[in-house]
């Protein structure tokens, strides 16, 4: 379950972000190769240790690990190596079924292209095109920041967005180590956080 709770910037400028394919390699009977993957998009994963200057600054890392129940639930985490949608071919929508339309990001490198869903959004950065036309929140459609989801009103069609993005991720440690060199010097040792997919999330 998604808590709304978002791991502060000067923090999260910290991390260290990695993507994380999950693929599986299976030798076949006739000596090829399988090669599956676990998720439909690669999972980022990301570490962190750094000093923690302030006592409010200890004690808000501790109040997040603490109100995410150690991991139980997730949050939002910037990841700053890739959290912008700047323009309209990077910003792009999937059918979601239903009338209903997910945000996505597409990654273009020469004629090849691929597109990951996003299913955090910082709502008050979002902005939706029609071709070249914004479109207006509430009269021409609606959206969900903490799934992605977008409800198009009134006959719209949207087909392109700008905005910021989070990543929807846990803690994925079972302790929060913190160590003090000096009385108003302590350092948070091996932090480690992982992507969680909307489809493991729990109601």
């Amino acid at each position: 379950m998604f808590i709304p709770v978002y791991l502060p910037d000067d923090i999260s400028r910290g991390l260290e972000w990695a993507d994380r394919g999950m693929l599986d390699v299976v030798r076949l009977g006739s000596g090829y190769e399988s090669r599956n993957t676990r998720f439909a998009q690669p999972l980022r994963r990301a570490s962190l240790g750094m000093a923690l200057e302030t006592a409010a600054k200890r004690a808000q890392m501790k109040a997040i690990y603490r109100i995410t129940r150690e991991g139980l639930y997730s949050f939002g985490a910037r990841d700053w190596s890739d959290y912008e949608v700047l323009t309209t071919s990077q910003g792009v929508f999937q059918d979601a079924g239903g009338g209903l339309l997910q945000f996505a990001q597409r990654y273009t490198e020469g004629s090849e292209s691929v597109e990951a869903i996003i299913t955090l959004l910082e709502s008050s950065s979002i902005v939706v095109y029609d071709g070249a036309v914004q479109l207006t929140l509430t009269t021409d459609y609606t959206f969900n920041a903490k799934t992605g989801i977008l409800t198009p009103v009134g006959g719209s069609q949207p087909d392109g967005w700008t905005g910021r993005t989070y990543v929807r991720c846990c803690f994925d440690m079972e302790e929060l180590r913190m160590r003090g060199s000096s009385r108003n010097f302590w350092r948070i040792e091996d932090l480690s956080l992982r992507e969680v997919p909307l489809e493991e999330e729990v109601p």
